[in-house]
């Protein structure tokens, strides 16, 4: 139960409260007659039902005390008998509790007293109750009598708890058969029914109906949901909540399937969440590094993790699901990971940790991962709780995959329900809160969709938003209020003509602080007023008309008014209201936000509505109206200032999508930074990536001074979403920039984007190799990158997977083989990727040699299955979006002849996989220019890629490929074998004179080239 919940009860009862619940008692059903008598639920008369039934069906609360319990009406009103509450229970008059089995009955408990309760003579001697929580109220009950009667008695004592294997409801009914008769009760309190009812709110048992026969229904605490059969606990106490598959007498149970269901503690939905649990995704990575990461070799993400539906509803909860899934597939296991770290007694004890987890860590060697975590929110019945469930699903793998990995972690949480059934919400707490403005954005709408529940001032704000509309309309943007919406909506809201104010309404609500004196202390009439503007806020994005009332709607309202001063000058009033930004623990002032924000000592510390924040921010609004004058580093420096700020309190709830704003605006700088740099490149042709680390466009002040280092720090974060944005940022800013490129390298943070290499994450893996790409590019730079052992750990992302995919999204393989065509255009680097990751026995190049012993470099094995025409390559993966191309080697080397112009943007979509066979070729053309001559030229290495190059040549139509590969032909006829063997196995010269007779422009250069470069060696 909720914390104000407790303390209000707390008031009522005059005592310190150690828990409170709600409960059906029959404990007014004997003074029972005609009507109900005593403390009504609804303050009404009962007609259509019988007076016992609507007592029976009546919710109680139950307050458990130091020294008694308490039994209150729901409303708590006050009761003046007995000092405002129904009934007080010392527990010295308690003899004992009688249950029924759980598997019969799981909510009934009977309260047996020894005496009658003092002014309470109509009390029961034994007191009926049902409550979902059954089994730990009653363990509350037991706690609290045994501190009693040692306080007491100064001695332990021995509480009486009986399981009865008769029908209690039987007995009650028996005892009083005048009282109790069969119509008069509800299903959940009849005996012939076993106290068994239909699907309902008022927190009676509701059934659980197996799904399926083949599945058996499992229990974790607080959750239960159903299985197949051959799944089963791994003890009886079952304390690590794990489920194994039934496969005979396996000594090791880990080596079939099995699973692990665990409920996190809920936790308030106000409060701002720890860091890496703000949202599932995080969660859900959480537990993969966490769980998973420390005991596999390696492993890869099947798919894309995405939100997944939560298809069953079986009982009927009323609280919120969302569901993230993420399935992978290992590649190995770590059997060392804990017995060998740390010092020698952690090793000691780590040995022992391993050597009792060894049978699970080793059984990860080739699995199926899935991994769910859905979060339950709006918990009844305060509907203020929310709590997150882990699913993880260890599946085998046969070549196929593992099919129980897709179905059966779903099934669980299609089944998946709590075992405490009480799914009413409790509406007198709710609407209280709602009265008082005490919910989110988040909140107004799910209880208004949801349940109905509107606030108090719900009213005021329907006048509030059809003033504004009206001043809309006065203003010249008509149809606002004949949309259909807007007709059924404010069919019952007038207005006056003159009433065009909403500023009006929103004071008249200011004042409306229902229960706060006048005498109350300025500061809470100063949060009363916060929240009247986080309501307004939320009814004008939104909350109350969709379709025609949205913040994003009003920022493009105030941009269309340009011109007309008054109405611009009412949305920016409200816009600045709604943000609330003032200083902590100080009044609000109402002073434009342009003068907050170039107010120094009120930067430093601020408070304000994050949420309005993000929408004023994604709507443009900030950028416009912080851009207007001459200095356009002000917008910069205040989201910088933003990231910048640690919230406090219940403010940081949407900290972590304020942050992901912030970034996505630095984005949006980075490629307008991006679109100026190439539109002086394209003015001034001299400015080529040849040249470019000796003039270029020069970068801003801001850029240098505010946004890249704050870039650096976003880089450092340990959320993979902000080091992706940050990392795209840096790719815009470096495409051929010379200057920004000098500023990366000097800042440092190369190590810390070569580290993303090994990431899982595809999206970070690609743009950390496109920003490698462009800082390559530059001659000076390819030592430097080299250095910190990056060719490894790029070979690493080319090698083939033993488990599909085979390969990595095309993207990720077209950056990283630029990045090794760049290296590979340094003759000092060139030998390094040759032998980076070893050698095989050139079994091609072995037929002709007369020295047998050539090696053949795993690099151009990779390569050359890159442009196999069979190659498990998922050419969906592939996008439209090109990046520029890898240098090539210099004329230094005396074996160049014509350059292709850097740039495979052009590359035709309708063949996906032609961007990334221009890299390969480019690399195998730079990767062949001469490092030793005679038998053992690396230009033979090509030989095994040679049939692939000359496919892709004749069947592709890309010019500029064609271009590349005729390049590579020409670096290798400077090879005399490799040259006659093009001529006399490839027959080359017939496909140059096809290409010849195309007559395609861009190509008649390097043909001629070859010619002559073939006609000279010939002669």
């Amino acid at each position: 139960m909720n914390e104000s919940v407790k303390h209000a009860l707390s008031i009522v009862t005059k005592s310190q409260l150690r828990f409170v619940s709600l409960v059906n008692t029959n404990i007014r059903c004997s003074s029972v007659s005609e009507t109900v008598q005593g403390v009504s639920d609804a303050g009404e008369e009962h007609s259509s039902v019988h007076p016992v039934y609507a007592e029976l069906q009546k919710l109680y609360y139950i307050c458990l005390g130091k020294h008694s319990f308490f039994i209150l009406a729901r409303n708590m009103e006050s009761n003046e008998e007995n000092d405002g509450f129904l009934l007080k229970l010392p527990y010295n008059i308690l003899d004992g509790i009688d249950v029924m089995p759980e598997n019969v009955d799981s909510e009934l408990f009977v309260v047996k007293l020894a005496s009658k309760p003092e002014n309470a003579h109509w009390c029961p001697s034994h007191i009926y109750f049902r409550s979902p929580a059954r089994k730990f109220l009653v363990g509350q009950i037991q706690i609290c009598w045994k501190t009693d009667y040692m306080f007491q008695h100064l001695k332990v004592g021995i509480f009486k708890l009986s399981v009865c294997n008769e029908n209690l409801l039987q007995r009650m009914v028996d005892g009083m058969a005048h009282v109790y008769s069969e119509d008069r009760l509800p299903d959940q309190w009849s005996p012939a029914k076993n106290g068994i009812a239909d699907s309902n709110l008022n927190g009676g048992s509701t059934s659980f109906v197996s799904p399926h026969p083949s599945m058996s229904l499992l229990k974790v605490k607080s959750y239960e949901f159903y299985a197949n059969k051959d799944f089963s606990a791994e003890s009886k106490r079952n304390e690590k909540q794990i489920f194994f598959r039934n496969r005979g007498k396996k000594s090791n149970n880990f080596q079939g399937e099995y699973f692990w269901v665990r409920a996190l503690p809920p936790v308030e939905m106000s409060a701002p969440r720890a860091p890496g649990e703000e949202t599932i995704q995080s969660v859900a990575d959480g537990v993969l590094k966490s769980t998973i990461n420390p005991y596999v070799r390696d492993y890869r993400i099947i798919g894309t993790p995405a939100s997944c539906i939560k298809h069953g509803n079986p009982c009927g909860d009323i609280a919120s699901w969302t569901s993230w899934m993420v399935r992978i597939r290992t590649l190995g296991s770590k059997t060392t990971t804990l017995a060998n770290t740390g010092n020698r007694r952690d090793r000691l004890e780590n040995k022992t940790q391993y050597q009792s987890n060894s049978e699970m860590f080793t059984s990860m060697a080739r699995r199926d991962i899935t991994i769910i975590v859905c979060r339950r929110a709006f918990i009844p019945p305060t509907m203020d709780t929310a709590q997150d469930i882990l699913i993880v699903f260890f599946g085998e793998v046969d070549k196929y995959g593992s099919k129980s990995a897709v179905t059966i972690p779903q099934s669980i949480l299609d089944t998946l329900t709590p075992t405490i059934r009480g799914f009413e919400c409790d509406e007198i707490v709710v609407q209280t809160k709602a009265d008082a403005l005490l919910l989110s954005e988040e909140d107004y709408s799910w209880f208004l969709s949801r349940l109905r529940i509107k606030p108090k001032a719900w009213t005021r704000g329907l006048e509030f938003s059809k003033s504004l509309i009206f001043m809309l309309e006065r203003a010249g943007l008509t149809g606002l209020l004949s949309h259909p919406s807007a007709v059924m909506l404010f069919q019952n809201i007038t207005l006056r003509d003159d009433q065009e104010d909403p500023f009006e309404f929103a004071k008249y609500l200011e004042k409306e602080a229902t229960g706060l004196p006048d005498t109350a202390p300025p500061e809470i009439f100063e949060e009363w007023k916060r929240r009247v503007w986080r309501f307004i806020s939320w009814c004008i994005d939104g909350g109350v008309l969709p379709s025609v009332l949205s913040i994003q709607s009003l920022v493009y309202y105030y941009n269309v008014l340009a011109g007309q001063p008054r109405p611009q000058s009412k949305l920016s009033q409200i816009f600045e209201n709604i943000l609330y930004l003032k200083a902590p623990n100080e009044p609000y002032v109402n002073s434009p936000l342009v003068a907050k924000v170039r107010d120094e000592r009120l930067m430093r510390k601020f408070t304000f509505n994050e949420y309005v924040m993000i929408r004023l921010i994604e709507s443009g609004y900030m950028k416009t109206i912080l851009t207007q004058n001459a200095d356009k580093s002000e917008y910069p420096r205040f989201l910088i200032r933003l990231l910048q700020r640690k919230p406090t309190g219940s403010e940081g709830k949407y900290g972590m999508r304020l942050k992901y704003s912030i970034a996505k605006q630095i984005v949006q700088f980075s490629m307008t930074f991006s679109a100026s740099t190439l539109s002086i490149v394209n003015e001034n042709k001299s400015i080529s990536v040849r040249n470019e680390s000796n003039t270029g466009p020069l970068a801003d002040d801001v850029s240098i001074n505010i946004i890249i280092p704050t870039l650096f720090r976003l880089l450092i974060e340990d959320d993979e979403n902000l080091q992706i944005l940050a990392t795209v940022s840096l790719v815009n800013y470096t495409l051929k920039n010379a200057v920004m490129k000098n500023v990366i390298m000097a800042g440092g943070i190369l190590r810390r984007i070569i580290g993303f290499l090994v990431s899982k994450n595809n999206d970070l893996v690609r743009h950390a190799c496109a920003l490698l790409n462009n800082c390559t590019k530059t001659e000076q730079y390819r030592q430097t990158v080299a250095s910190f052992q990056v060719i490894p750990m790029l070979l690493l992302i080319l090698q083939p997977s033993t488990v599909p995919p085979t390969f990595r999204p095309v993207p990720i393989l077209v950056n990283t083989v630029a990045v090794l065509g760049n290296l590979a255009a340094d003759s000092g680097l060139r030998e390094k990727i040759l032998e980076s990751v070893g050698s095989i026995r050139d079994r091609v190049g072995a037929v002709r040699d007369s020295v047998k012993t050539q090696k053949l470099p795993t690099i151009i094995v990779l390569l050359s299955d890159l442009l196999n025409e069979t190659a498990d390559i998922d050419v969906t993966t592939s996008g439209k979006k090109h990046l520029g191309s890898s240098v090539i080697a210099g004329e230094a080397d005396g074996e160049v002849g014509t350059l292709s112009n850097g740039d495979s943007s052009h590359l035709a979509e309708v063949e996906p996989l032609q961007n990334l066979y221009f890299h390969t070729c480019n690399t195998l053309k730079n990767l062949s220019v001469k490092i030793k001559d005679g038998e053992t030229s690396n230009k033979r290495y090509m030989r095994y890629a040679l049939p692939n190059i000359f496919r892709i040549l004749q069947s592709t139509h890309s010019v500029h490929l064609q271009s590349v590969i005729l390049e590579l032909f020409y670096v290798l006829s400077f090879d005399k074998v490799v040259l006659h063997e093009m001529y006399s196995k490839y027959q080359l010269r017939v496909v140059l004179e096809k290409i010849g007779e195309k007559n395609a422009e861009g190509l008649q250069l390097i043909l001629k080239d070859l010619k002559r470069l073939h006609d000279g060696m010939q002669s």
